[in-house]
């Protein structure tokens, strides 16, 4: 009995105790400390005070400080019954006391008020919430500690005001409204709708932050998801005056599986252009499906840009871009340049196959044609000052071989006046190298006068090769004219070189007078950027035909120039763009033939010149000028007389005198000859 009266003291004094230190002024000093500790260690809040604590056995009233933000608490309960009936009210002014919480700078007010009712088993919270001047109402159960039947109506956020709120610029404003229903926070069930109304892009603030102009534009977004076991519908729809998105269809959240449409529409290209910095022209849009799931998904769609039959499929693995197929037939090509803003430089049919198997390693081939080409003479000739034949034609194709880094292409060019071969043009991305292989073939060298601006006629092939990483260098080649013509470009710099060129069948090409035959060495250095230069030409073993200079030599001094044989003749060139400063020095065993001024001008196609030349005893001055194809000749009749009359006078005291006099005399005479004369 005794044992029985000391178990029931002692249960007695516990039951006091705990109701001392729950129950009254005691739980201030003892319970609350560790309450504070509990809250601060849970939410790694610094400065947690509890500054009112009433507690009783069916009611509690809290005022919670954190950060010295506000939290009101008042609840009835009932501990028998499991019953709480639970209104909270939290104030906080200022959302930077809790930066150091969130890992996010914050700004601005929250405020949200609410109750919490039901037995322990079963809460219901309802409460609403003042947020960036709008509000939001919401209602949630907590079931078993489970929280489920969660809705949530949102009205007029202001977008400005929430970025302020989060420290982001307030790149965009508008009013967001939405309307959630979730089942549980398993999302097994969705019912979500939201739009922003009003929207509009802040042009100065996409300035002052960004550096990005864009233009002027205002926006709506609608969107809703509605998923019974995380699987159903969905529609996104974002209309501006910039761009329109549409896409809508079904998804699995379970598999990420998803099968939907879409439509991308941009009305105004050229509103486009302060974001990308490029002007655009025009309009553009696709539509198509998106199939699939994180593990393999494809995109199909179309596209009528610039009037063309345009397709693509895309394929995405594990979410990353993996594969394209694309197809363009018959975009036009003077639809392409004005949507890219360039002028309309020719006319042709596109046709685009693209094929990449991997992007990771980057393995495809793109097939490109340009057919019923047509250049156009009025653009062409203001831009360039070209003028071009009226029907100024051209054709091509390419085949682009990717593989890794290397991207090899095979291409032909035919146009009106040449046709281009390239067999491997590769680039190499790693490096940033590019190196072709090229073959031109010009079958009638007269349709290149409008690049020349002289006549021409016959053929020429021509053969090299091109490479440029930081500075361009050129090869290139020729057997032509029964010779060799070979040269190099590295950077602006020329050089050519030419070997064993007959000099009649390059007069021939040139249309000028055949009268001249010999073989020809030229050496070249030319500046393509300075439009200056030399040349070196040596004519070996040449002799003049019969043409007006060697007729009217036969007439005044009855002597065949076209029979002297000069075994080497040069003239040295300096080049100053189109303009010819040459030195000419021929000999041959009766003749020298000499010029300190060999002008031609090749844009005017005229000569200017004066010739010395020494033909067995006699001086002829002659001088060539006019018209480069058929220059006036004109020979110094006064110098020819002179030196006509000095050989008779001469040759006469030579047949009289010549025995008699001594060699002193004879060169007196001579001197005495040549000053008279």
């Amino acid at each position: 009995m005794k044992a029985i009266q000391i178990l029931f003291g002692t249960l007695t004094l516990i039951l006091v105790s705990v109701y001392v230190v729950l129950f009254t002024s005691v739980n201030k000093t003892l319970i609350v400390p560790i309450i504070e500790d509990k809250i601060s260690e849970a939410s790694k809040i610094k400065n947690v005070e509890i500054s009112t604590f009433d507690l009783s056995l069916s009611s509690l009233k809290l005022q919670l400080l954190l950060e010295n933000q506000t939290i009101n608490v008042d609840s009835t309960f009932d501990l028998m019954a499991k019953n709480v009936d639970l209104s909270y009210d939290v104030n906080i002014n200022d959302l930077s006391a809790f930066d150091y919480v969130s890992g996010q700078k914050l700004k601005g007010t929250f405020k949200t008020a609410g109750t919490l009712k039901g037995t322990f088993d079963n809460l219901k919270l309802s409460g609403i919430a003042n947020v960036a001047k709008g509000d939001i109402n919401y209602n949630l159960n907590i079931d078993n500690k489970n929280i489920n039947n969660i809705k949530a109506t949102i009205n007029s956020i202001d977008l400005a005001t929430l970025m302020y709120m989060v420290n982001q610029p307030k790149f965009i404003d508008g009013k967001f409204n939405s309307n959630i229903d979730i089942s549980s926070l398993d999302l097994d069930k969705i019912d979500f709708d939201a739009n922003v109304q009003n929207g509009i892009f802040n042009v100065a603030i996409f300035k002052k932050e960004l550096n990005l102009t864009i233009p002027k534009s205002d926006f709506k977004l609608n969107t809703n998801v509605n998923l019974v076991n995380k699987s159903g519908k969905f529609i996104f729809n974002f209309d501006s005056s910039l761009i329109q998105l549409l896409t809508n269809g079904s998804i699995d959240l379970n598999s990420l599986n998803i099968n939907s449409k879409y439509k991308v529409s941009i009305d105004k290209l050229a509103m486009l252009e302060p974001i990308i910095n490029t002007k655009l022209n025009g309009s553009f849009s696709t539509n198509g499906t998106i199939k699939g799931d994180k593990n393999s998904m494809k995109i199909a769609g179309y596209s009528d840009i610039v009037n063309s039959k345009t397709s693509y499929n895309v394929t995405l693995k594990d979410l990353a871009l993996d594969k394209i197929d694309a197809n363009i037939k018959n975009a036009k090509l003077d639809k392409i340049l004005h949507l890219v803003n360039q002028p309309i430089y020719a006319k042709a049919d596109l046709n685009l196959d693209v094929e990449i198997n991997s992007l990771d390693k980057l393995n495809g081939k793109i097939t490109t044609t340009l057919n019923k080409g047509l250049l156009n003479n009025k653009v062409i000739k203001r831009d360039f000052n070209i003028s071009l034949p009226k029907n100024a034609t051209f054709n091509l194709k390419t085949l682009t071989s990717l593989d890794k880094n290397i991207i090899d292409t095979k291409a032909t060019i035919k146009t009106f006046a040449a046709n281009i071969e390239t067999k491997n043009s590769i680039f190499d991305t790693k490096t940033a190298t590019f190196t072709t292989d090229y073959l031109i073939t010009v079958p009638k060298l007269s349709k290149l006068y409008f690049i020349t601006n002289q006549k021409m006629q016959g053929d020429i092939k021509i053969n090299g090769d091109v490479k440029f990483k930081d500075d361009l260098t050129a090869s290139f080649n020729s057997n032509k004219f029964n010779g060799k013509i070979n040269g190099t470009l590295v950077k602006d710099i020329l050089n050519l070189s030419i070997k064993d060129v007959n000099s009649l069948k390059l007069l021939n090409m040139m249309y000028y007078p055949e009268i001249y035959d010999s073989k020809i060495d030229l050496n070249l250095d030319y500046n393509l950027t300075s439009k200056k230069g030399t040349s070196n030409l040596v004519m070996n073993d040449g002799k003049f035909l019969t043409n007006q200079l060697s007729q009217t030599i036969k007439k005044f001094i009855k002597k065949d120039l076209t029979t002297e044989i000069y075994k080497v003749a040069t003239i040295n060139t300096k080049i100053d763009d189109q303009k010819l400063n040459s030195t000419l020095l021929m000999t041959s065993t009766n003749s020298k033939i000499s010029s300190q001024k060999l002008f031609i001008d090749l844009e005017k196609s005229t000569i200017d010149s004066k010739i010395d030349m020494e033909y067995f005893k006699y001086k002829i001055g002659l001088t060539l000028t006019d018209d480069l194809t058929s220059p006036k000749v004109k020979i110094d009749a006064n110098q020819l007389l002179k030196s006509k009359a000095k050989t008779k006078v001469s040759e006469a005291i030579e047949e009289k005198l010549g025995d008699k006099l001594d060699d002193d005399t004879k060169k007196a005479l001579g001197g005495f000859l040549n000053k008279f004369f």
